[in-house]
């Protein structure tokens, strides 16, 4: 993403980012126990497990939103990213305007590998498009 970022706006590569694994576990934690309690919840109300795992990636995707542009703003060195996350996120139209477009994106990123289109690059296009879709919100 830092790189995005830096080709995005033609300046140098930041490499420092600070706490980002801390940020990143906070993020990607909250969002793994999202969808594990709705998985658990359908399968507890007896729901197939079907149901169960399509429930599970919407919450994990929602959850996930909530820090949507949180490591851009760590490189930019905001000092409430989270906040300043959501405030972009509002600004984006909320989070199931975000969860849409970001469910395509993820698409992309996880699944372009297995059609050919090569793991690293769609991985680097999803991350080029949150930068873009950032950049936007601030300007």
């Amino acid at each position: 993403m830092a790189h995005a970022l830096a080709q995005v706006r033609g300046r140098p590569v930041l490499t420092a980012l600070p706490h980002a694994g801390r940020w990143g576990a906070l993020k990607y934690g909250c969002a793994l126990l999202a969808a594990l309690c709705s998985w658990g919840l359908a399968v507890g109300l007896g729901l197939p497990h079907v149901i169960g795992l399509g429930l599970a990636v919407l919450a994990f995707y929602a959850a996930e939103v909530q820090g949507l542009f949180l490591f851009p703003l760590l490189l930019d060195g905001v000092e409430h990213p989270w906040r300043s996350g959501r405030a972009l996120l509002r600004r984006a139209g909320g989070t199931l305007h975000a969860v849409g477009t970001v469910l395509m994106l993820a698409g992309v990123m996880l699944l372009g590998g297995l059609v050919g289109r090569g793991w690293v690059r769609c991985w680097c296009l999803g991350c080029l498009a949150v930068v873009h879709w950032y950049e936007d919100l601030r300007a």
